[in-house]
């Protein structure tokens, strides 16, 4: 799907920067939504959605509108809410160009497994010290034995992460555990913005948010259902479209990983 080509310019005003308002109620604009969604009163939806999202971040008004069009498009179709704490939209400087880059939170990918009907039980939990036991002898999978209370819990600090899932069908039980360590592994070698102080940063803003993701996106993609509709928002995860369709991973300079090195 890649980026439409759209001209932000006001008639008579060649110097002004049209508003975003503007810009997105335009014909042309307008024509180009209906054009990728299903109805007019979808498209309608889509752009309140932009423009909600430009009002809680106003730097995305400063973004390239194609990237914000392909990304409200995207979230409209995969049936997500329309609410902020499901997804993110992040200005990203991409070889010059202000786009916007999706990203998907831990509560919307929960919500988007529950989705499917696939998963009886699915969820990811940050483990305190003492409570990973190790791996199973036989099935090598992870043992958690979580402490009773969350007073108790909250004597000891977090060491790892856990994730597990129970198909509704089959019954078969998957789990991953992740340590600290692995996390910040992995953040530091694909999150590109992490500490720059310069751009949103969502693993310093919400780094138990982002933890926990990583462990379901590495649950679910080695051993999980994934739906059309949901391997296609783990792949644009963290991504923008060029113009010719090509797909960037600004934070990820080593592309869309799946599990810890």
């Amino acid at each position: 799907m890649p980026i439409p080509q759209v001209k932000q310019t006001l008639v008579g005003q060649p110097n002004a920067k049209p508003k975003m308002s503007v810009v997105i109620r335009s014909e042309a604009i307008q024509q180009l939504i209906r054009d990728m969604v299903a109805s007019k009163e979808v498209a309608e939806t889509v752009t309140s959605e932009i423009l909600y999202m430009c009002g809680i971040n106003p730097k995305l008004g400063e973004c390239d509108i194609g990237s914000l069009i392909i990304s409200a498009v995207r979230i409209n179709k995969s049936g997500l809410p329309a609410l902020m704490d499901y997804y993110y939209l992040i200005p990203r400087n991409v070889k010059g160009n202000m786009m916007a880059m999706f990203q998907i939170s831990y509560r919307g990918l929960l919500q988007l497994c529950y989705g499917t009907g696939a998963y009886k039980f699915i969820t990811a939990v940050p483990v305190r010290d003492g409570e990973y036991k190790g791996r199973d002898e036989l099935t090598a999978e992870p043992v958690v034995r979580f402490y009773k209370s969350s007073e108790e819990a909250e004597k000891h600090h977090v060491v790892g992460y856990y994730g597990v899932f129970i198909l509704a069908n089959t019954g078969l039980t998957k789990a991953v555990y992740w340590t600290v360590k692995d996390i910040e592994k992995h953040r530091d070698t694909y999150a590109k913005s992490y500490g720059n102080g310069k751009e949103t940063d969502l693993w310093r803003d919400k780094p138990t948010d982002m933890a926990l993701k990583t462990v379901l996106i590495n649950l679910i993609r080695r051993w999980g259902v994934l739906t059309k509709e949901m391997a296609e928002i783990v792949k644009y995860d963290s991504a923008v479209e060029t113009k010719d369709g090509a797909i960037i991973y600004p934070d990820n300079p080593n592309g869309n990983p799946d599990e810890p090195d």
